[in-house]
């Protein structure tokens, strides 16, 4: 059988999945199932999210961005050790002259001021990895302490710890959260 086009005056039903090989033009729109949730599968996949009332867009196996309700920076760690999901990362420069920027995680140990923290990691990222930041937006499937943090506040001498506001030194920064829903051991919070 040879290869035709064919047109559809009407509309067209799919019942199952359809495959299309090629590009899609002239599209006025497209209408998405706003009743029936589908979770995106992965990278390129677009499915309609009834919790957030908007569009999920697989980013990777690990990061779904909610279209419009959140903002990432896509960065390379270059630290030597794996950054882990939930980490306050800075900006530690750039790859080259590429403007992909570089994340390591974020001191307040008065070396680096806090306009350079880029936000939230979404995702463990690997030494010599990539991976996304969260800088506005919520972040889903978070571990927090059994108490109910407001911020997260980033330590002189480790890894930032989620844990509850408190007064140390000056030189303790507060990246700004806030606790939206505690489950067991895991949570949203709101980045901004």
């Amino acid at each position: 059988m040879a290869d035709k086009d064919f047109r559809v005056k009407l509309g067209l039903h799919v019942g199952a999945n359809a495959y299309i090989e090629g590009n899609i033009t002239s599209v006025d729109s497209i209408q998405m199932n706003t009743a029936s949730p589908t979770a995106v599968g992965g990278a390129g996949q677009l499915a309609w999210n009834i919790d957030e009332n908007t569009i999920d867009v697989g980013m990777n196996a690990n990061t779904t961005l909610q279209l419009g309700q959140e903002q990432y920076y896509y960065v390379k760690n270059q630290t030597g050790n794996v950054i882990p999901n939930g980490t306050v990362v800075r900006a530690d420069g750039t790859v080259g002259a590429s403007g992909r920027i570089k994340v390591a995680p974020a001191l307040a140990n008065g070396v680096y001021p806090s306009k350079y923290i880029k936000g939230i990691t979404t995702e463990a990222i690997p030494d010599g990895g990539d991976g996304f930041v969260t800088s506005f937006g919520k972040i889903h499937n978070q571990k927090v302490p059994t108490t109910v943090c407001n911020s997260m506040n980033i330590s002189t001498s480790r890894t930032p710890q989620r844990s509850i506001p408190k007064q140390e030194q000056d030189q303790i920064l507060s990246y700004t959260t806030s606790l939206l829903v505690s489950y067991p051991k895991q949570a949203k919070l709101r980045v901004k």
